[in-house]
């Protein structure tokens, strides 16, 4: 009886540990949120982020008019983000916009970013974004 339940112990511990496992990189993957000057004006936001080995890349707003972004970065000791891009305004004029935010509950599927955004026309403000979980 008690190879059995060593047994049946092990086979059910093989289907739940890769539930718990890692993601790969903390900021790899697909983040909707929004942003905006105040609590009640914001923009929904689509951020997709990818890891290769070396880089953080990744886009805003994917489809037609994505913009990619310029340069991505994670200091894992404080878990902060930095997220730089030149978009283009009402008058097809770039825009450089930068972000600063921090990683909570990143062990979490559904881990956050939280942080504060500005742009080289004096703009700023707050912005959120959360991870989508995959399938």
């Amino acid at each position: 009886m008690k190879k059995y339940t060593i047994a049946t112990l092990a086979l059910l511990l093989g289907f739940t540990t890769p539930a718990f496992a890692q993601q790969g990189h903390p900021l790899a993957g697909t983040w909707l949120g929004d942003w905006g000057p105040d609590a009640s004006t914001r923009h929904f936001l689509i951020l997709i982020m990818d890891w290769d080995g070396q880089a953080i890349t990744g886009s805003a707003n994917p489809g037609p008019d994505a913009t990619p972004i310029d340069t991505l970065t994670l200091d894992s000791s404080d878990w902060s983000v930095n997220i730089d891009m030149t978009v283009k305004d009402s008058q097809s004029q770039p825009v450089h916009f930068k972000g600063e935010g921090t990683i909570n509950d990143l062990g979490s599927q559904t881990r956050n970013i939280t942080g504060t955004w500005s742009d080289d026309e004096g703009h700023n403000g707050s912005f959120r974004l959360e991870r989508q979980s995959g399938p």
